[in-house]
């Protein structure tokens, strides 16, 4: 009874999550949703039907949807003439035109809403414009780590019953990831603090795993069958 509790409160967040998510608005939400879903077909176990149950459920809400949200799918088919998204397109625009400015260090935090006076609208143009391209560089070697790193993770728990655990966080946490970099490119949340708590929560996940193989004398490396360290940064 207390797996079946549990099942169904986290079904429970897990739809009420899917709904707010619709209902939100967001067209940032939505493809980083997509791209979730893309990647949890691949990796999660039954992914297939769960995502075919995702979309099911999606098919079968949109009819009953407000219009204001239906008219907000049909901007992405109709980006030139969205404000919203012209808007965008001019903050990246400012950032790529100041980069040669401030090729390394950037112009500082609020640099943006200082002299463009708007949000840079993407993490990415957040990172150059802000912190230059050593800023990005860093930026992206974190999220670039909280994919691969996950994959090592699942490739040498998966096969111990008793680490599977460790397998199904690592994937969660890729997901999570793979949301959160499609999703920023369209919102400025470089600095987002549960992404950093994934970081977190991944490089911890990581010294446990390595722990527990070194115990049972399968190695300390999560790199593959060769040894090595690959780590986050």
């Amino acid at each position: 009874w207390k797996q079946i509790w549990i099942r169904s409160c986290v079904g429970a967040v897990a739809g009420g999550t899917l709904l707010t998510l619709v209902l939100s608005g967001s067209r940032g939400a939505w493809l980083g949703f997509a791209a979730m879903m893309a990647v949890a077909a691949l990796r999660v176990r039954r992914g297939l039907l769960w995502v075919s149950l995702a979309l099911a459920l999606g098919a079968a809400v949109v009819p009953i949807l407000p219009a204001q949200i239906i008219a907000r799918f049909d901007t992405i088919r109709d980006y030139e003439n969205d404000p919203s998204v012209q808007g965008r397109f001019a903050a990246w625009e400012y950032a790529l035109d100041k980069f040669p400015q401030r090729p390394f260090m950037g112009g500082g935090f609020g640099i943006f809403e200082l002299e463009h006076h708007k949000a840079s609208h993407n993490s990415y143009m957040e990172m150059l414009g802000e912190h230059g391209s050593i800023g990005l560089l860093l930026y992206l070697s974190l999220l670039i780590s909280c994919f691969m790193v996950p994959i090592s993770i699942v490739r040498r728990t998966r096969p111990i019953p008793d680490l599977n655990w460790a397998c199904d966080l690592a994937i969660a946490i890729q997901l999570a990831v793979v949301g959160y970099a499609v999703g920023s490119i369209s919102i400025n949340q470089a600095f987002f603090p549960l992404f950093h708590c994934f970081v977190g929560l991944l490089a911890s996940l990581q010294i446990i795993v390595q722990k527990e193989l070194a115990e049972r004398g399968i190695g300390v490396s999560l790199k593959g069958r060769k040894s090595g360290k690959f780590s986050i940064p």
